[in-house]
Parts: C-alpha cells; sequence; structure tokens
C-alpha cells in the first residue's frame, strides 16, 4: 500500500480530536468509566491544548492527501509520542511502524526511549511487548 507522509494541516484538527477521543473512550479502560458527557468535554480540551503544542504527522493517500490513513501526534523536540491512529482498515499495513520510524528520523532518536502518554490495546499488543518495551518505548499518562 502506497502512503504519503505529511505534516498535520488545521483542517485535520477535527478529525484528530473526534477519532483520539471516539478510539480512547470505546476500548475498555479507565476511560470507559468515565461518563460521556464529561469525557467528550474535558478529554476534547486537553486533547486541543496538547495539539496546541505538537507536532502531528499525517500518513495519507498520494493521490489525495486530504484522505487520512493514520497519524501520530508528538514532540518534535524530545522523545515523546502523545497518540498514535490507524484507520481500522488500515491496522495491518504497517503504517503505525512507519509513522514512528518517520518521528524516530525527525527528532534523531534512533537508539533512544521514547516515552508514550496515551495508549490503546492495538499499540500495546503491537509495540509495548517486552522487546519494544525494553528498547524502544516507556508509557507515562502523566507527561502532557
Amino acid at each position: 500500500m502506497k502512503i504519503s507522509l505529511r505534516e498535520g494541516h488545521e483542517s485535520d484538527i477535527n478529525f484528530i480530536v473526534a477519532t483520539w477521543l471516539r478510539s480512547l473512550r470505546d476500548k475498555p479502560g479507565f476511560e470507559y468509566y468515565v461518563p460521556k458527557e464529561i469525557w467528550y468535554d474535558k478529554k476534547a480540551t486537553q486533547i486541543k491544548i496538547i495539539l496546541a503544542g505538537a507536532h502531528t504527522i499525517v500518513a495519507c493517500d498520494p493521490a489525495d492527501k486530504t484522505k487520512i490513513y493514520a497519524y501520530l501526534v508528538c514532540d518534535a523536540k524530545k522523545p515523546l509520542i502523545h497518540y498514535v491512529y490507524v484507520k481500522k482498515d488500515y491496522k495491518e499495513c504497517g503504517i503505525a511502524l512507519e509513522l514512528i520510524n518517520s518521528y524516530r528520523r525527525l527528532i534523531d532518536a534512533e537508539r533512544k526511549t521514547i516515552t508514550i502518554s496515551h495508549i490503546t490495546a492495538p499499540f500495546l499488543s503491537r509495540f509495548m511487548t517486552t522487546r519494544y518495551r525494553e528498547n524502544f518505548f516507556s508509557y507515562d499518562p502523566f507527561v502532557i
């Protein structure tokens, strides 16, 4: 599957906030137990604050850059990923790994451990296995 990587645009924000909110909320975890009206209000505000100071890498259709397959929200200066999202139809295409590798090159972190501030079950099962966790990632939900 061919993809293009680009920086996030202002026009991507609504999509990013909506998918971030839903994908975290719909998975089993403490988020599920937060009342919906509180979750969508408070978490949306937090995500917008993160996005205001973050760098976003978007994986999209090479022929239509508005067709988003996935994105990674990160810090451009220190090894910190806030969120990785891949649309359901593209989860087994290696896009998340391509986004992470692109980010590693961006911050010159080929050998550095990257902190993850928001995590989902698919990310856990793919990237937080012993091999990856010991060599590449650490989870800290309190980093903003």
